[in-house]
């Protein structure tokens, strides 16, 4: 579980803490990167039979993508670290 209202949570970058609204775990995020998986693969399986649904799977293939990179993201800066152990750069700071 992710502490959100930690001062760790609340140097985490703005994009990746708007992106986790409403998870509150790493397990959470890795379910919704395996529902992306599956629907993307189906969505490609489909769109070789009918050229229709390939849009679709562009699409999940896009937000699977995205997805990855926003866990991978977090795992870089421990966000989900709950003993809040590592410390985290702040976004104003770095800006300086």
């Amino acid at each position: 579980m992710i502490d959100k209202k930690s001062e760790h949570w609340k140097a985490q970058h703005w994009f990746f803490r708007i992106s986790a609204l409403g998870t509150a775990s790493r397990k959470a995020q890795i379910r919704i990167e395996l529902v992306l998986l599956g629907l993307a693969i189906l969505e490609t399986i489909m769109s070789y039979f009918d050229p229709i649904h390939t849009p679709v799977a562009l699409i999940l293939m896009y937000s699977l993508y995205s997805h990855v990179v926003f866990i991978r993201y977090g795992d870089k800066n421990h966000a989900w670290d709950t003993q809040n152990t590592r410390h985290v750069k702040s976004s104003k700071a770095v800006g300086r």
